[in-house]
């Protein structure tokens, strides 16, 4: 998380972007990690990506929830 908030710091959003893609990959049930990819999509103007992170991020929810 550290280094896609360095690279957002330093105006490389898409590098931080990438990394917080690969560590939403990664941790597939992390939903922390998928709703920060899914907000900073949206803060880029990525409607369609923001999209799907917030829905992978409400199904990891609903599978968690049982």
């Amino acid at each position: 998380m550290i280094v896609a908030e360095a690279y957002s710091h330093a105006g490389d959003s898409k590098k931080a972007l990438d990394v917080l893609h690969k560590m939403a990959d990664l941790d597939v049930q992390n939903t922390d990690v998928r709703l920060k990819l899914a907000e900073a999509y949206l803060k880029e103007g990525l409607q369609q990506e923001a999209a799907q992170a917030f829905a992978e991020a409400g199904l990891r929810l609903l599978e968690n929830r049982s």
